[in-house]
């Protein structure tokens, strides 16, 4: 039986027009994957999205749908991302500490600016984490930390960007390469794909790293890591079961 306690605790953050429940869909087959190893945690943005912007998701989650910050066209600013950071803090308190962050889109900007938080002169923000994945995360421009939320981040730190993703298409200004990054570049749009292959090997190793160096021994799985496991992991999410993690197949 696996170590309960010997898990990585990350906390994912959704992106725009998301929730939870879609960032939980997002991340479905990592948990599948890593469950044994990782718990995983989520939490809905502190502000209302309720206009329409993307039918397909309003269809298939029904909402309500958040936001973690507000573009202000007239200001040139995102009102509301000091309070997210802040938002975020609090929750890390209560139920943290954290391992890890995981954001998507407007989730990965939050934690871009929590990791950098002193420099943005937000200090109380500061996250210093053992690693943080950032999918999607685009570079904002007009707002009152540009470039200061940008690099050289405390922890290793993964990107991973669509090569057909039309809301990145500043993503080479987005990736340090000060700092210990790997970078993963696929062949979709703007979303989170299920990695296989070489591509799969190059995650894991990343998150191997953070869990060897707190509990002294690598992550060892059950299953290869393969593509039948994926069919396995699709089978049972389009049958709307219960998907399992691996580890109690």
């Amino acid at each position: 039986m696996p170590n309960l306690h010997n898990k990585l605790k990350v906390l994912c953050l959704h992106g725009f027009y998301n929730n939870k429940d879609v960032m939980k869909y997002q991340m479905a087959y990592y948990e599948y994957i890593f469950g044994e190893f990782i718990e995983f945690h989520y939490l809905d943005a502190p502000y209302d999205a309720s206009a329409i912007f993307d039918e397909q998701i309003k269809n298939k989650f029904g909402g309500p749908f958040f936001a973690w910050v507000n573009k202000d066209t007239e200001k040139h600013n995102f009102d509301g991302l000091v309070e997210s950071c802040e938002y975020v803090k609090e929750y890390c308190a209560t139920h943290g500490p954290f391992d890890g962050f995981i954001g998507f889109s407007q989730g990965g900007y939050v934690i871009r600016t929590m990791l950098k938080a002193t420099e943005c002169g937000i200090p109380h923000c500061q996250i210093s984490p053992r690693f943080a994945i950032l999918i999607a995360s685009p570079v904002q421009h007009g707002h009152v930390f540009e470039g200061k939320n940008e690099g050289d981040y405390p922890c290793p730190v993964m990107y991973i960007y669509g090569k057909a993703d039309p809301f990145t298409y500043y993503r080479d200004l987005a990736i340090c390469k000060k700092s210990q990054t790997t970078v993963i570049l696929h062949e979709k749009g703007h979303n989170m794909p299920r990695f296989v292959g070489e591509v799969m090997k190059t995650f894991t190793k990343f998150l191997n790293r953070a869990y060897e160096d707190k509990f002294d021994k690598p992550m060892a799985f059950r299953v290869p890591l393969n593509r039948e496991l994926k069919k396995k992991f699709l089978s049972l999410q389009e049958g709307n079961s219960i998907v399992p993690s691996i580890a109690k197949i």
